[in-house]
C-alpha cells in the first residue's frame, strides 16, 4: 500500500472537520473552543494548511465519535482489521453508556469472565461436573 502523502492526509481531515462542523452546525470559533486550539489553527485544519499533534487528533477523534486508531486509519487510508472494528467498536458503545449501565456492563463481564476461567480450571483438573 502506498503511503498517502501528508496533504492528502491534510486534506481528508479538512474533509471530516468540514462534515463534522457542518452537521453540528458550528463556526471555526466553536472548534476551536471545542478542542481547546486557537481559532486560527482550527482554521487551518478546516483548509488544509495545518496538521493536528497527536493529542489534537485525538481530541478530534473524540468529536467524531471514533476511536484515535479509527482516526488514524482513516487519514492513511487504511482498512482497520475486522477484529480491532469490534473492539473499537465495543468501546466506542460503552463509552456511550450511563455510568449506572456501564457498571452493569462491568459486572456482567466480569462474572462472565470468572464463569469461564472456573469452567477452565475444572477441565484442567479433570473435573468436568457443573459448579452447584
Amino acid at each position: 500500500m502506498v503511503e498517502p502523502t501528508d496533504q492528502a492526509k491534510r486534506l481528508r481531515l479538512s474533509e471530516l472537520l468540514i462534515e463534522l462542523v457542518g452537521q453540528r452546525n458550528w463556526s471555526a470559533n466553536e472548534l476551536a473552543k471545542q478542542l481547546d486550539i486557537s481559532p486560527p489553527t482550527a482554521r487551518t485544519y478546516l483548509q488544509a494548511t495545518g496538521f493536528p499533534t497527536e493529542p489534537n487528533r485525538g481530541k478530534i477523534a473524540e468529536l467524531l465519535n471514533i476511536t484515535y486508531d479509527e482516526l488514524q486509519a482513516e487519514l492513511n487510508n487504511e482498512p482497520l482489521e475486522e477484529k480491532q472494528k469490534s473492539v473499537d467498536y465495543a468501546c466506542q458503545l460503552a463509552r456511550s453508556l450511563s455510568l449506572k449501565d456501564f457498571i452493569r456492563l462491568a459486572e456482567t463481564v466480569h462474572q462472565r469472565e470468572l464463569q469461564e476461567l472456573g469452567q477452565m480450571m475444572r477441565l484442567q483438573l479433570g473435573d468436568s461436573s457443573d459448579p452447584p
